[in-house]
């Protein structure tokens, strides 16, 4: 950094500093490596607490399932703090920044924080009481379903689904009751031995992830370990809490079926545990356009753990997210049916985008922006948003340079954060990618994982995508040879200042050869539609 020494940690940081005299400095002080592996140790001891504590406290870290995620940002930003003061910087960043704010008060200098927009409890907007009603009738707009109401035969299914559970409610013969986070009572207390419980545990817990995490060279201070401990008891009273308060009301209304959007909020993995106590049966389905191409732990961690069924596109994403389920076992023994939803959702946008032709010449380059989150995925490389805002800003100029124009789509959560930073650079739009791909002759994914990719490939335009060498989560090779003849693959890798480094002319390639590719429909038909 420059003689001022002062060491950017979030993007209102980077705009306070100026982007372009942060940019030419940038590098990061922790690698992908250190924080994945902090963060894979943290749940290898999530399965041990679950293993050795008795119920409802083994209960507690089960749905706690996030806890590696805090705990490894923590640890992370720890470091991060730690070693850019050690090289004599002063770190700067947001007050309310997540994970530097939670950890530290003591920064010399801080920036002004992005606005939030407050928007109001979405059961109060009238919109969304009538996209739930007509959510309602569309489920159950059948003879069959009435007959199968007037029966009983009765489905829930909780949460906001859409999608390819949607879909398969409505396939299903059961009436579909639909049922919302602000419909269902609040927790009942928790009584203050089980709260001492779970202190206790949290201690316990606390102590075996910073013994392992010492064993591989990382640093904790009083402060650390406060923080680390408090989020474990946050997120265990929270986790108990959600119990209790599914449990009260599969106790009100009995629950034979449900079917959950996902298993990753704690509310829904309680309404799994309540409902299995009592012998009922969870359905959980993929979504996002999830296919299994990478083998990530991610799914035997929330929904093969919890579901009896779980339901993804075709046969081909089943046959994948079997070999994730046997690579990556569930945090407790489960047996789960993983099948084919014959979904449609993705072959009717593929007949609409494919009215569009292939471009006889790519001019204009869509790059479909990373969301600017302090989030760092530990089952995948290259997540910090600091590290991608640095990676986009100079695959733009690679791009230019080589004649092309860029636009910049804009990751929809984030507007506000990136707002000024690509405007001089690029056309930048926020419209749905479900209506601005046509704005673009190519297509650039610096991370496949977002729900932008599998709607590119309803297209017949040219698609770039990054893969790191990095990688922890690998894709399944039969696989990535399918989607290697939609896509070309440019390999990223990280550089010694932990940049995301790239070979330029392999970037211009990657776009001549991507447009030989773009009619190829083998990955999409196997495992999309």
């Amino acid at each position: 950094m420059s003689a001022e020494r002062v060491f950017p940690l979030d993007i209102d940081a980077v705009k306070a500093y100026g982007v372009d005299r942060w940019r030419t400095e940038f590098f990061w002080p922790v690698s992908d490596h250190e924080f994945i592996s902090w963060s894979m140790a943290i749940e290898a001891r999530i399965r041990d607490a679950i293993a050795t504590h008795p119920g409802d406290i083994g209960t507690a870290f089960l749905i706690a399932c996030e806890l590696p995620v805090v705990m490894g940002q923590l640890l992370h930003a720890h470091a991060v703090v730690d070693r850019v003061r050690a090289l004599g910087h002063t770190p700067m960043w947001n007050p309310g920044s997540l994970w530097y704010g939670t950890l530290f008060d003591d920064a010399t200098r801080v920036v002004k924080p992005t606005p939030i927009i407050r928007v109001r409890p979405r059961w109060l907007a009238p919109a969304v009481q009538a996209k739930r009603w007509g959510r309602a009738i569309i489920a159950n707009a059948t003879a069959q379903k009435c007959a199968a109401r007037i029966r009983g035969r009765r489905t829930v299914s909780y949460g906001v689904a859409g999608g390819l559970l949607d879909e398969h409610l409505v396939r299903s013969s059961d009436w579909v009751t639909i049922c919302y986070e602000d419909t269902v009572p609040l927790a009942p207390v928790i009584s203050p031995s089980v709260r001492h419980a779970i202190h206790v545990a949290a201690q316990t817990f606390t102590d075996a992830c910073l013994s392992t995490i010492f064993s591989m060279g990382a640093r904790c201070d009083a402060l650390l370990r406060a923080a680390l401990e408090r989020s474990v008891v946050e997120h265990l009273i929270c986790a108990h809490g959600e119990l209790l308060r599914m449990r009260h009301q599969c106790s009100r209304t009995p629950i034979a079926r449900v079917a959950l959007t996902a298993a990753t909020p704690y509310g829904q993995r309680a309404l799994a545990i309540a409902v299995r106590e009592r012998s009922g049966h969870v359905t959980t389905a993929a979504h996002g356009g999830f296919t299994g191409l990478f083998a990530t732990p991610m799914p035997s961690r929330a929904e093969l753990t919890l579901s009896d069924t779980y339901v993804t596109y075709t046969e081909g994403s089943a046959e994948l997210c079997r070999r994730i389920y046997q690579r990556h076992p569930p945090l407790v023994p489960n047996v789960v049916s993983i099948v084919a939803g014959r979904s449609s959702a993705y072959a009717r946008l593929r007949r609409e985008f494919v009215v569009v032709p292939t471009p006889d010449d790519v001019q204009k380059v869509m790059i479909i922006g990373f969301p600017q989150t302090m989030e760092r995925k530990y089952t995948s490389a290259a997540t910090l948003g600091l590290q991608q805002l640095d990676f986009e800003l100079r695959i733009i100029d690679a791009l230019r340079d080589g004649g092309f124009r860029v636009i910049y789509k804009v990751h929809p959560d984030r507007i506000t954060e990136v707002q000024g930073i690509f405007d001089d650079r690029a056309e930048v739009i926020t419209e749905d990618f479900r209506t601005s791909h046509r704005l673009g002759d190519a297509f650039f994914f610096g991370s496949m994982r977002t729900t932008a990719f599998p709607i590119a490939l309803c297209t017949n335009k040219p698609i770039v995508a990054v893969l790191m060498d990095e990688e922890p989560s690998v894709p399944f090779a039969d696989a990535l040879a399918l989607l290697e003849r939609r896509c070309a693959i440019l390999h990223g890798h990280a550089d010694g200042h932990n940049r995301v480094a790239f070979d330029r002319t392999a970037l211009r390639d990657a776009l001549a050869s991507a447009r030989e590719r773009a009619s190829d429909t083998a990955f999409f038909d196997r495992y999309l539609a």
